[in-house]
């Protein structure tokens, strides 16, 4: 578990694999494996030297003189009240990512590191008071960590943000086919919260009959049971409690700084593309083709969490996909598929984004899927080969290997409480066959296209598939729950047919499928945490029943807030697109009316993306893993195809930041980074929450902060918002004054007027400068209204420069000017100098300010005058000699006042 841990960060094995598959419940193993690994170490590696030796030799001995509870005792009231509040915060947090990327980071290090606090805090303050009845145990602990994890993991497997929004009409009409009423379902909370509750409990008793044999006799590893395990039993020495203090503590502080900045933010974003999100950092070529930086807390903290590999397959995705292949497809238009299809047509562009992402998912998919089956009966075959006394079927290695090594204190004193609280054979039994019956008689009553034989075949099958799902699961933390689902899409969809509904009976035997395979690895992986906690199974069993039965309500009311909330959940390019919504769909298009429907060679392009994820899988598993941690997950890289790179440059800003911390202070970062990651997520993901409130009292935020090209801009001062611009009009009006037959004749003689008072001012100019010897001198220092005005800079100082100013500016400009000068120079400048030696030292040297300077008053008239008077006697000129070619137009005339403008200007 340790060297797992430690691999977290560089990528190697199969670990970081499981935080991209976004679309089903592994996704969030591997990280959980590798969040709490990671936590394990960091414990042991910051002055707990003494216990982690002590635990790593054998941590039952430091819990030997404690009384394990009954497991009714460890079933309490404040155990499931906070787990109640700790299960609704992280499902609006999980339903955010679910409906805007998919990618959902490990957050059970946040549920165990949270739910160890409160309850810690609350247990405290009854201490103080004399009234603590009962001390808080990590068996507790472990019961609030498995309840918050089956509540919240409802929000991601009941398809909130896959196929049952997909069954949408929202969706569907992103389509062109099977979008007619019999293969469309809308939301509601009713029939949503009535399907999780008969679909979400029938894998809780599949593999109940099976849990000896999966944990004692084989010694199945579950990574994400065993590395919970590890951190529940160190919170509970002293100094990891110490330890998990100041975690929270962290986690607090960036919480609120999240929620402050979402908060913030919330005020920029009056409409559409409006506010921070909507940055273009990059620049507006980027921006356009999703390559920005939006500020995102949430993602940040979710690059902090995810491997390194990860975020940058992620972003080379991106690339690939918005950086070189879709601007080429997209000079295509008019050839491969029609210009005048909308953007969201999946005939156009939008339907190689979709099907070519689908094709990486299924090649990602189909490649680990036979990898985990093979591994999976190769073990199976081995044990069967070695008998039942064989400790583990494989090795971290897969080879299998046996052990003769005597029976551990842990491992005698866990046997013992694990086969303790036995769960009666027919509870599980009568249990399967009971909800499995509720199961076909309701179901096809909520999607009458889904048959009740459909469902029936989909049950008799489905304790195989969960047994492999969760055997698989043991050996390499791998739950392959979101590819049984595509299975049933494929599968039901096809039976059902495209006439009787086909693609609303595959995404609807997909949730059923998933269901039954995900929750049983979670009901195992729990039964290993409280095996390695000496939590009861019988507790971990109701504990995993109540938290279902939470996430049932909790996770269906969090998604029709949203739903209500934001009019565009589902729609590309909106706030929250849920981009496996329309995957999912699309799959069951496919499975229904094949490949008929694709744009050209958009088939070509997916089979060679398809064969693509699984050669860059098969090379990851041949090199050696110094090389192989370099290699992108062809998983990753299919996020971006489909929803832009804009959250994978968050994610790599969250990598930057824990790298460059790493390298400042690695014992620190390996602390504390888990708790700021937890707090940047929760922080902007409870945001959410108010935000959705505030839109649904129709509060609208009071700016919009929008960017736009300087041609757009143009457009729209000009053109929409009609405004007059009284220079440049007037500058219009004049030159077009010009190019009339009177306005010609009008010019020559202001022309003439021009030259005449231009060479007065140059030779009163040149007649001045005979008296300016020195500084001081001339008319420039003629002391008109006298010496003590001449002081206080009052004076005529005889520029023809600025009495022509005077004339081209507004009466209001020059009074304005006058005014400013008599209060400053006539009245303050004079009362404060008395104060001289009071409020400034009298020994300072006095300073000589300037005066008014860097007046410059719009030359366009002029500029437009004399550009018109030179180039109409040029042209005269070549015209009597016959040689004009091009007569001069007030076109030429406005494009040469505009370039001795922007000159004078930038001067």
């Amino acid at each position: 578990m340790e060297s797992y841990g430690a691999d977290r960060r560089e990528g190697e094995g199969e670990g970081e694999e499981e935080m991209v598959a976004p679309e089903g419940s592994e996704m969030r193993r591997r990280s959980a494996a590798a969040a709490a690994a990671k936590e394990v170490e960091t414990r042991e590696g910051n002055g707990e030297a003494a216990a982690s030796t002590m635990m790593s030799m054998s941590v039952e001995r430091v819990f030997e003189g404690k009384r394990v509870p009954g497991w009714r005792e460890q079933l309490t009231l404040r155990a499931f009240v906070v787990s109640f509040v700790l299960a609704a915060m992280f499902s609006v947090i999980v339903m955010k990512l679910n409906l805007t990327t998919g990618i959902i980071p490990s957050l059970n290090v946040s549920a165990g590191l949270l739910g160890f606090f409160f309850v810690k805090t609350w247990t405290a303050a009854l201490d103080r008071v004399g009234l603590l009845k009962k001390p808080f145990t990590r068996q507790e602990n472990t019961v609030i960590q498995t309840c918050v994890v089956a509540a919240y993991d409802i929000a991601f497997s009941g398809g909130f943000g896959s196929y049952l929004l997909g069954m949408s009409e929202r969706v569907a009409n992103q389509t062109t086919e099977a979008n007619d009423p019999q293969n469309v379902k809308d939301p509601q909370l009713g029939w949503m919260i009535g399907f999780l509750f008969v679909v979400s409990f029938l894998g809780l008793f599949a593999l109940v009959p099976l849990r000896k044999i999966m944990i004692i006799d084989y010694k199945l590893i579950y990574p994400s049971g065993t590395a919970t395990a590890h951190l529940i039993n160190g919170f509970h020495t002293p100094q990891g409690a110490k330890l998990a203090r100041k975690q929270v503590i962290t986690l607090a502080k960036f919480f609120v700084i999240s929620f402050a900045w979402g908060f913030f933010q919330w005020f920029y974003t009056a409409t559409d593309s409006c506010g921070f999100q909507a940055f273009p950092t990059l620049g507006l070529k980027a921006y356009a083709n999703n390559f920005y930086f939006d500020f995102s807390t949430i993602y940040i903290g979710v690059g902090m969490i995810c491997p390194y590999i990860v975020n940058v397959s992620v972003l080379l995705g991106g690339i690939i996909s918005w950086g070189i292949m879709w601007p080429l497809i997209n000079n295509k238009k008019g050839e491969w598929f029609s210009a005048d299809l909308p953007p969201t047509s999946l005939h156009g562009l939008q339907g190689y984004r979709v099907f070519i992402s689908i094709a990486l998912i299924l090649g990602d998919g189909l490649y680990n899927f036979v990898k985990v089956l093979l591994h999976t009966v190769t073990s199976l075959v081995a044990a069967a080969r070695k008998g039942r006394t064989s400790t583990l079927p494989v090795s971290d290695n897969g080879s299998p290997i046996t052990t003769d090594n005597p029976v551990s204190f842990d491992d005698e004193r866990r046997t013992e409480l694990f086969l303790k609280d036995q769960i009666p054979q027919p509870v599980a039994y009568g249990g399967y066959v009971l909800v499995a019956v509720i199961s076909i008689v309701t179901v096809p009553h909520i999607f009458p296209q889904l048959k009740w034989y459909y469902i029936l075949v989909a049950y008799v099958f489905a304790p195989v598939l969960a047994f492999c799902n969760a055997y698989g699961c043991g050996l390499t933390d791998w739950s392959l729950a979101s590819t049984y689902g595509k299975l049933a899409i494929f599968t039901i969809g096809a039976w059902a047919g495209a006439s009787h509904g086909g693609v609303l009976a595959g995404l609807a035997a997909c949730g059923v499928m998933m269901s039954i395979v995900s929750t049983a690895a979670d009901l195992m992986q729990d039964f290993k945490t409280g095996y390695m906690t000496l939590a009861s199974p019988r507790s971990m069993f109701v504990s995993q029943v109540i938290g279902t039965a939470m996430g049932c309500v909790i996770a269906p009311c969090v998604f029709w807030l949203f739903f209500k909330a934001f009019k565009d959940i589902g729609l590309s390019g909106s706030e929250y697109p849920a981009p496996y919504a329309i995957v999912y769909r699309n799959m069951a298009i496919l499975g229904v009316d094949g490949f008929g429907s694709l744009p050209k060679h958009c088939l070509t392009l997916c089979f060679v993306f398809f064969a693509a994820a699984i050669v860059i899988n098969l090379i990851r598993d041949l090199v050696p893993q110094k090389v192989a941690r370099f290699i992108p997950l062809p998983m990753a890289m299919a996020i971006p195809f489909y929803i832009g790179s804009y959250f994978a440059i968050d994610m790599c800003v969250g990598s930057l930041i824990l790298f460059v911390w790493e390298m400042v202070d690695k014992a620190k970062a390996d602390a504390f980074g888990p708790a700021v990651a937890s707090g940047l997520i929760c922080g902007d993901g409870l945001w959410t929450l108010p935000q959705s409130v505030l839109s649904l009292a129709k509060v609208q935020p009071p700016i919009c902060m929008k960017f736009l090209s300087r041609q757009i801009n143009d457009k729209i001062m000009i053109i929409d918002y009609k405004l007059i611009y009284p220079s440049g009009t007037a500058t219009a009006h004049l030159i077009n004054g010009f190019h009339t037959p009177q306005g010609a004749k009008l010019a020559m003689k202001q022309v003439t007027t021009l030259a005449k008072f231009f060479l007065i001012s140059f030779a009163w100019g040149f007649f001045q400068w005979f008296y300016t010897a020195t500084d001081s001198c001339g008319f420039q220092a003629f002391p008109t209204l006298g010496l003590k005005a001449y002081a206080n800079k009052f004076y005529f100082d005889f520029s023809t420069i600025y009495v022509g100013v005077g004339m081209i500016c507004p009466y209001v400009v020059n009074v304005s000017l006058l005014l400013g000068g008599i209060i400053s120079w006539g009245i303050m400048w004079p009362l404060i100098n008395n104060k001289k030696g009071e409020w400034f030292s009298a020994d300072l040297s006095p300073t000589s300010l300037r005066g008014l300077q860097g007046i410059i008053p719009s030359l366009n008239v002029s500029a437009g005058l004399l550009g018109f008077f030179f180039v109409k006697t040029w042209t005269a000129a070549l015209d009597r000699v016959r040689l004009l070619k091009k007569p001069f137009t007030r076109q030429e005339n406005t494009v040469i006042q505009t370039s001795v403008e922007d000159s004078v200007t930038t001067y």
